[in-house]
């Protein structure tokens, strides 16, 4: 399971950026966080999956989050987009 964060970048960017949205990092966090946009079944993986490997850390002091990793990096909060929308589990929609 641990190399499908690499096969789909792309959902582990958007567990990423869920994670700094709602100020969510752990499991706990995660599956605790009470918004209108629950997070996607594989976002939420995702996110577990970096929090095992203790790939996910955010430094409160110069507002980054980094990411390690093979493909390691460093994101600047105000460079996340503020919306949700489209990491959220819509059901049916």
């Amino acid at each position: 399971m641990g190399e499908a964060i690499h096969r789909d970048a792309t959902v582990a960017g958007e567990a990423i950026r869920y994670a700094l949205i709602t100020d969510a990092f752990t499991t706990e966090e995660i599956l605790s966080v009470s918004s209108p946009c629950p997070p996607r079944d594989d976002v939420v993986r995702t996110l577990q999956e970096l929090e095992r490997r203790g790939w996910l850390a955010r430094d409160e002091a110069d507002d980054t989050v980094w990411v390690a990793g093979p493909r390691a990096q460093t994101l600047r909060c105000e460079e996340i987009p503020l919306s949700t929308s489209h990491l959220c589990d819509r059901g049916e929609a």
